[in-house]
């Protein structure tokens, strides 16, 4: 009698999985890591590094410097409404790993690459179709746009890495209208917003789906 073969768990299968797209996200972001940022396309990059240069220079973390269309310095500069948070985050890596343009970029990847799970988790709590979770995570982590934003020094990867933790925990938050799924959704909400306003869309497809039908239940509406 030969014995059934020892078939791995669903769960782990899972895992390999979403390990293998995230993995696949990570290479063509990571191409030219360290290339020098030059060019149209890296502008805005060229901002924020500028931003974070300046603040290592002067010491002066609440006002934004930078070089711009060939001036050597550009004293306050305040055209983006939202807080220097990436800059506060290159400064504190560079006076650890050292001025390198590579640990600045790094930091967008990582915020790229974790919002392929959650937004895995996201259709999961959406659906039951675990193909369709996997696939949304393939796409987000091969679209061109994804790459290009996914390694470019700019807020959009981790605004759009709270604005999904933000989904993420209002989705739970329709079950059962837990109080901490409400906040944890809310702060999230806030970092992403910290990091560039426009990103408040986000909860318009919240709304779409918001279950209204439970505001009928008292205990629902005092919660």
């Amino acid at each position: 009698m030969n014995p059934k073969p020892i078939l791995p768990p669903k769960k782990l299968i899972t895992v390999i999985l979403l390990s293998l797209i995230i993995l696949s996200g990570f290479f063509p972001r990571a191409y030219h890591l360290n290339f020098p940022s030059i060019g149209y396309h890296n502008m805005k990059e060229n901002e924020y590094i500028g931003e974070a240069l300046f603040m290592l220079k002067d010491g002066d973390y609440l006002h934004r410097k930078l070089f711009r269309m060939g001036m050597d310095e550009l004293p306050n500069f305040e055209e983006y409404p939202q807080m220097p948070i990436l800059p506060w985050v290159f400064v504190l890596l560079w006076k650890i790993f050292g001025v390198k343009l590579w640990v600045g970029r790094l930091v967008i990847v990582a915020f790229s690459l974790g919002s392929i799970p959650l937004l895995y988790l996201i259709v999961r709590k959406l659906c039951p179709n675990k193909s369709l979770a996997l696939l949304s995570g393939l796409l987000l982590s091969l679209m061109p746009l994804g790459i290009f934003f996914g390694r470019n020094i700019q807020p959009e990867a981790p605004a759009l890495f709270f604005l999904l933790f933000c989904i993420y925990f209002g989705l739970n938050w329709f079950d059962d209208f837990n109080l901490k799924f409400a906040v944890c959704s809310g702060l999230s909400l806030c970092v992403s917003i910290l990091f560039k306003f426009t990103f408040l869309i986000g909860i318009i497809p919240l709304l779409g789906i918001f279950p209204f039908n439970k505001l009928k239940d008292r205990d629902s509406r005092n919660k």
